[in-house]
C-alpha cells in the first residue's frame, strides 16, 4: 500500500468512525417534559407553516426541529438525512485536521470528540465552522476547497436551526474570509453560507415579510438566554465538565504539536 492509499484508509476511518459516535441515523420518540415540549411546538410550526417572528419567536428558528430530533412520520427522512450530513461533516473535517498526527494525538481528539459531542448537542454545530477555520489557518493544502464550502453551506443552514449557530458561524466564517481577502483571494465561505441561508429560508416556505421581525425578535430573545440558563443544574454540569475536558485535550495536542515543530522551549 503507497502512502497515499494509507493516508486515505485512514481518512476514511477516522470520518466513519466520527459519523458512527455521532449517532447520526436515531430519533427520540414523542415524550413529556420541559425540552421535549417545545419541540413539539417546533414540529408542529414547521407542518402548519407558521412565519417565525410572526407567529411563533424561540431562540430556535423554522429547522428547530433537527436539534430535538423528535419522531414524527412527515419530517423523520429530513432529519434523518439532516443528521447525516453533518455527522459526515464533521467526520471528515476532524480526518483532515489529524492528518499526519500522531497516533496518541489522533487517540485523544478522538475520545475528546466521543465525550464531547454526544453529551454536548449544541458542540456538533458550534464545532462545524471551527473545522473551516482549522483548515483554512492550518492545513491550506490539505484542506479540499469543495469540503469548506459544504460546510459553509451547512452552516447557512444550521443558522436556521438555531440563533446561536447563526452568530457563531457568521463570526467564524467572516474571520477566515477576511484573511482570504488580506491574502488577495476570493472570500467564499461568508457568500456561501448566506445564500444557503436564504435558500432554505424560502424552502422552509417563510416569507421575506417576516424575515425583518424574525431576525429582530430571534437576537432579543437570544440576548437574555445566557442569563436565563445560568441557573445550576447537574445536566449542565455534565456538559461543562465534558466542555472543559474536550477543551484541555484540544489544547494539548496543540501544544505538543507546536512543541513538536520546534516553537515552544523544551
Amino acid at each position: 500500500m503507497t502512502p497515499a492509499q494509507a493516508d486515505g484508509v485512514r481518512t476514511a476511518a477516522i470520518t466513519v468512525l466520527v459519523f458512527l459516535t455521532l449517532a447520526p441515523l436515531t430519533l427520540t420518540l414523542p415524550n413529556d417534559g420541559l425540552d421535549p415540549s417545545w419541540g413539539l411546538v417546533i414540529e408542529r410550526a414547521a407542518l402548519q407553516g407558521w412565519q417565525w417572528g410572526r407567529d411563533i419567536v424561540f431562540t430556535f428558528g423554522p429547522y428547530g426541529y433537527h436539534f430535538q430530533r423528535i419522531f414524527h412520520p412527515d419530517l423523520a427522512a429530513e432529519v434523518l438525512a439532516g443528521s447525516a450530513i453533518r455527522a459526515a461533516l464533521i467526520g471528515l473535517g476532524v480526518a483532515l485536521t489529524l492528518r499526519g498526527a500522531g497516533i496518541w494525538q489522533s487517540c485523544a481528539a478522538l475520545a475528546a470528540v466521543a465525550l464531547a459531542l454526544p453529551v454536548a448537542r449544541d458542540s456538533a454545530y458550534f464545532l462545524l465552522p471551527f473545522l473551516v477555520a482549522v483548515l483554512h489557518f492550518t492545513r491550506p493544502a490539505k484542506a479540499p476547497l469543495w469540503y469548506l464550502l459544504l460546510v459553509a453551506a451547512y452552516c447557512g443552514f444550521a443558522a436556521l436551526i438555531k440563533t446561536t449557530f447563526a452568530i457563531l458561524g457568521l463570526v467564524v466564517l467572516l474571520i477566515v474570509d477576511l484573511d482570504r481577502l488580506l491574502d488577495r483571494r476570493v472570500p467564499v465561505f461568508t457568500p456561501v453560507c448566506l445564500a444557503a441561508t436564504l435558500a432554505a429560508y424560502i424552502v422552509a416556505g417563510q416569507s421575506f415579510a417576516s424575515l425583518p421581525d424574525f431576525i429582530a425578535l430571534s437576537l432579543d430573545v437570544a440576548s437574555g438566554f445566557s442569563g436565563a440558563m445560568s441557573v445550576f443544574d447537574w445536566l449542565r454540569a455534565v456538559e461543562l465538565s465534558a466542555f472543559i475536558g474536550a477543551s484541555m485535550v484540544v489544547l494539548a495536542l496543540i501544544l505538543a504539536e507546536e512543541k513538536r515543530r520546534g516553537r515552544l522551549g523544551t
